[in-house]
């Protein structure tokens, strides 16, 4: 029989040594059986971790829930920093009061990749810029992380060859304000009334 795998499971007859004759095709579906295994995991499943099991590790939990690697730090260089993972925190050049960050390097990522940052020290601010480098920010506004409860996604855009920055937390401070929508990302319904009448250089930090 050929392999049904990866449709369903093979079932082989269990051979007994000088009672059983094997024959080319029982040789011939278990070769059918690896190849199909090796077809339906593609060439080099690990990547670049240890072994498959390790990579799932690196994204899952056991029970296949998200579960991303320990967060990691990034210090911004000229504007820019490099991820190495989905979840890293985001320190100011120098230890600086205030830092901009203008570009994040896609050096490790291709598209779809999914980052998270929020800010490494209270006291060191750091706001994402929108359009400065490689950065989309919503409402074309820049960003703020004044808090290390404040959370950033962002998800790497291949054809634009742009991050695009999504507000996770309510508190996000919004600077540059011109956009009633982006500023509604941060605001209840409640509160997106009052907006209105909110002069848009006004800072929002709820």
């Amino acid at each position: 029989m050929a392999t049904d795998y990866p449709g369903d499971i093979d079932s082989f007859a269990v051979k007994t040594d000088e009672v059983t004759d094997v024959m080319a095709a029982d040789v011939n579906d278990l070769q059918d059986a690896v190849e199909a295994i090796e077809t339906e995991l593609g060439s080099d499943p690990a990547g670049t971790a240890a072994d498959v099991k390790t990579r799932l590790a690196q994204s899952l939990d056991g029970l296949g829930n998200l579960d991303f690697k320990a967060i990691a730090a990034l210090t911004i260089s000229g504007g820019s920093v490099t991820p190495t993972q989905n979840w890293h925190v985001v320190d100011t050049e120098g230890s600086a009061a205030a830092d901009d960050l203008d570009t994040i390097a896609a050096t490790n990522v291709t598209d779809g990749f999914v980052l998270f940052l929020r800010q490494a020290n209270d006291s060191r601010d750091v706001t994402i810029k929108h359009d400065t480098g490689n950065i989309k920010c919503p409402g074309g506004v820049d960003i703020t992380l004044a808090d290390t409860t404040q959370v950033v996604m962002l998800i790497y855009d291949g054809t634009l060859s742009k991050w695009l920055a999504s507000i996770c937390p309510a508190n996000v401070a919004l600077t540059n304000k011109a956009n009633t929508w982006a500023a509604e990302q941060i605001l209840t319904k409640s509160e997106r009334h009052a907006y209105t009448s909110i002069s848009t250089n006004t800072t929002l930090d709820a």
